[in-house]
């Protein structure tokens, strides 16, 4: 039975089996991401923690999974999910490490053979399943993604990253209220998710609704506040909509994050709209 089960993961994609005890472990790894992409110290504190718990629980894969999760993205990144596979065969997450890190890096074949060694060690590990639907996007075969994606779904119904994925297939198909949708219930899961913010900027724009752009925009500003390609949208924005001041202020304060001359080029283009000659020199 367990052959035939493994066989029939590779082979097809049947609907995940519910594992209520990956739930935790999905929602910590968007946490995880989220804080990384904030690029604010709570990451570090993240990464401090993780890595203690890490140290006072080392025969438990989940407590090192999470640990390596919380690392810079890079090498040493998939040196210590590979580390991790070694240290515990038996256990799926090292390689589901590994599949995140290919898919992050576009070696999708890497990907596909990682998540097939994930799903021969534990067949209802729906976690692969993700992965696989993550690399079948990228490879622009919506229909096999959607169907990971919902079979996901079906064992963790509120899981972002599934959500966030039928979102992107469905404004890509042009059905932006399925996307809406979507993205809702990313949000519903995590008020302030980055990816899913964008997303709903983006449905903006493609609606011609840049009040509900700049909204969004600002959303993300206010969850991330280093974040500098999003202060510089939400300017544009502003600045499109005939609100000077407002660009002016993300402007400034994006400058205060990097010196970049086309972004210090438009703080002094919005300060001389707005009338405030001493921001327009300085940026000059």
């Amino acid at each position: 039975a367990l052959l035939a089960s493994c066989a029939a993961w590779r082979g097809g994609r049947e609907p995940a089996r519910p594992r209520p005890d990956l739930v935790p472990l999905s929602r910590a790894t968007v946490i995880i991401d989220q804080l990384a992409l904030r690029r604010g110290d709570e990451i570090l504190v993240e990464r401090q923690q993780r890595s203690e718990l890490a140290d006072r629980y080392r025969y438990d894969p989940r407590a090192r999974f999470l640990a390596v999760w919380a690392q810079p993205r890079g090498e040493d990144r998939w040196a210590g999910f590979r580390e991790l596979a070694l240290g515990f065969p038996r256990s799926a997450l090292g390689q589901l490490g590994m599949a995140s890190v290919y898919v992050e890096w576009r070696t999708l074949d890497q990907a596909d053979r990682a998540v097939a060694r994930a799903l021969a060690i534990e067949p209802d590990n729906w976690l692969a399943v993700l992965y696989r639907g993550e690399a079948a996007e990228l490879r622009e075969r919506p229909d096999a993604a959607g169907a990971d994606y919902a079979a996901v779904l079906a064992a963790d119904p509120a899981n972002p990253d599934a959500h966030l994925g039928l979102a992107r297939l469905a404004r890509a198909r042009g059905d932006a209220p399925a996307a809406r949708r979507e993205v809702e219930a990313v949000l519903a899961a995590a008020p302030d998710h980055l990816g899913a913010l964008g997303l709903v900027a983006d449905l903006a724009r493609d609606a011609g609704d840049l009040a509900g752009a700049a909204e969004a925009e600002g959303r993300i500003v206010e969850a991330s506040p280093r974040d500098w390609d999003a202060r510089l949208r939400l300017a544009r924005i502003w600045r499109t909509l005939g609100k000077p001041g407002l660009a002016r202020d993300q402007l400034r304060a994006a400058a205060r994050l990097r010196d970049d001359p086309e972004a210090l080029a438009l703080l002094a283009d919005a300060a001389r709209a707005a009338g405030d000659g001493r921001t327009e020199a300085e940026a000059l």
